[in-house]
Parts: structure tokens; C-alpha cells; sequence
């Protein structure tokens, strides 16, 4: 069995997608122990599922990671740090703060490339639509909100080049016509178990013991 199909069978994607949830308000909150063993845990996870996502969203976030040092590091007062003889000027607190938030944030991608690996897209649109369905007394339709989800991820999933394929020819073959025609989209249904409500309880107690 498959690790899709062995997540499909012990939670319902809006749980997965809610834990999720949970577990980056909680790491919002972790310190250096906490978020170390969570970050072994998640490492251990993907490392199992050979999962090699996680890293392409890292790099894809190595600015806005460099960038929380660099602020954090100039922004906070406190003595400069100090390498050899030089002295550069951004403080010591500030970059310890700002590799504690960037730690944070990693931490957070590979939750949510955790996630991504577990849930297929079908399964992750039913659990969107499972999360949104209570807003229907706000006017919100939650199948159409779910369709153009849907729509959306097919069409970032076919913008995606082939390695080695130059920009100009990526454009221009976005910009061909489309001969095929439309695909039919199957939204799943799954249910919930009690399975869920235990996750959730669970989920819930982990985020009051890290406030």
C-alpha cells in the first residue's frame, strides 16, 4: 500500500490539511528544543517517503530565509557581532532571532511539504472544500470555490517545463492553443471518522501545551 493510499485510509484530507494548521501556529511558538525534535521528526518522515519537494520549496525560499537574518541582524539593537577582528554590523541577538525565525519557517515547508506528499490533489481540493463548505451561510459556494482550485493547480501543473526548456519556449508554448479537450473534474467525497475528531483533540492539545 501506497503512502497516499494509507494516509486516504486513516484521515480525511480536511484533517490533514487542519493539522497542518495547528502544527504552524504551534511551531510559531517553539523554542530551540521543541523545534528541533519536531524538525528531526519531519526530516525522518520525508527521508522515508523519499520525498524530494521539500527541498525545491527550501530553495525557492533561500531570499525570504536570508532575508530574516539580515533584518532581524540590522534591525535589532544589541552588541555587533564580532568575527576575529572584525566587527560587523548587525547584532548577535538579532541573528540568533532571526535563524530562530527562519528555523521556524523551514520547519513550516516541510510540514507543508509533508502535507503535499500524503494528499493528492483530488484529496486535497475535497479537503478545502470539506474546510470551506460551513461558509455557505456567507454566500460562499464552496464547489465552485473547489472547481476553480481545481482548474488552477491543473493549469500551474502544466506551466511547469521540462528541465533544461529556456524560458521564450516555455512562453510560447503557453501561448499555443489548447487542442484537447477539457477535463472533467471528479471532486471526492470522503468521510469523517472518529479518527479525525482523536486528531484533531490531539492537534488541539499539542498548540496549548507549546502556548
Amino acid at each position: 500500500m501506497t503512502a497516499n493510499a494509507l494516509s486516504a485510509n486513516l484521515l480525511h484530507p480536511a484533517t490533514r490539511i487542519l493539522l497542518w494548521v495547528l502544527f504552524a501556529a504551534a511551531v510559531a511558538m517553539m523554542g530551540w528544543r521543541s523545534l528541533s525534535a519536531a524538525s528531526l521528526l519531519l526530516a525522518v518522515a520525508l527521508a522515508g517517503l523519499r520525498d524530494r519537494a521539500c527541498l525545491t520549496m527550501l530553495r525557492r525560499a533561500r531570499w525570504l530565509l536570508i532575508s530574516l537574518l539580515l533584518v532581524y541582524g540590522l534591525a535589532t539593537p544589541g552588541p555587533e557581532l564580532v568575527i576575529g577582528e572584525v566587527s560587523l554590523p548587525v547584532s548577535r541577538g538579532g541573528l540568533e532571532a532571526g535563524l530562530l525565525q527562519a528555523c521556524r519557517l523551514v520547519a513550516m515547508i516541510a510540514g507543508l511539504a509533508l502535507l503535499l506528499a500524503l494528499t493528492p490533489v483530488p484529496q486535497l481540493i475535497a479537503g478545502i472544500h470539506a474546510i470551506i463548505s460551513p461558509l455557505r451561510i456567507f454566500g460562499v459556494d464552496p464547489e465552485r470555490t473547489a472547481l476553480r482550485l481545481s482548474l488552477t493547480l491543473e493549469y500551474a501543473r502544466s506551466l511547469g517545463r521540462p528541465k533544461g526548456e529556456s524560458w521564450r519556449d516555455a512562453l510560447l508554448a503557453a501561448l499555443e492553443p489548447d487542442d484537447e479537450p477539457p477535463s472533467r473534474v471528479v471532486m471526492e467525497r470522503p468521510s469523517f471518522t472518529w479518527r479525525d475528531s482523536l486528531a484533531l483533540v490531539a492537534g488541539a492539545a499539542a498548540l496549548l501545551v507549546a502556548w
